[in-house]
């Protein structure tokens, strides 16, 4: 009796752990949806006086949407490995008070902490967003080994943390 119980409570436990993890969406805009929700821990601000800092980190999936794999015309798979050795986040300052040393050597204020590994920015590409009071940037960090640690990006006096559990998630 006492392992019937304890077999069903199990049961009930494992059901709602992989109810609860972020998964598969098969509808594109859930998937974005997903991702563009700071609740999630794929996007995150800070403010300091009237400048508001986000960091958003993009799974490999979004990149994939992007290109267009899904439709037919593009080797998945094959863009997959590719991407898989780089981690992709969006940066933005948005308010009155953006430093003006954004533009200068931009790529070196970034550093991305991966487990005991420092990796610096491979490529910071400024994004043009329309805003007058807006900077924005597109950031890649080159993977230096397979293991998925959670991440600390670093903006001078900011950090933005990822956790692991957030790499998980997947468009079908």
């Amino acid at each position: 009796m006492l392992t019937k119980r304890l077999f069903y409570l199990l049961l009930c436990c494992s059901i709602l752990y992989l109810s609860c993890k972020p998964g598969h969406f098969r509808s594109p805009e859930k998937f974005v949806r997903y991702i563009s929700d700071p609740a999630h821990g794929l996007v995150q601000q800070q403010q300091e006086q009237d400048t508001v800092y986000t960091a958003q980190l993009f799974p490999i999936d979004y990149q994939l949407l992007l290109a267009g794999c899904g439709n037919g015309t593009v080797n998945c798979d094959s863009l997959r490995r590719q991407l898989d050795s780089c981690y992709y986040f969006r940066f933005e300052m948005n308010g009155k008070r953006i430093p003006e040393n954004v533009t200068y050597d931009m790529a070196n204020q970034f550093t991305l902490q991966s487990g005991k590994d420092t990796l610096v920015c491979g490529l910071c590409q400024p994004i043009a967003n329309g805003k007058a009071s807006s900077t924005e940037y597109m950031l890649v960090f080159y993977r230096r080994g397979a293991v998925k640690h959670d991440l600390l990006l670093k903006y001078s006096q900011h950090a933005f943390s990822f956790s692991q559990r957030n790499f998980d998630v997947t468009l079908y």
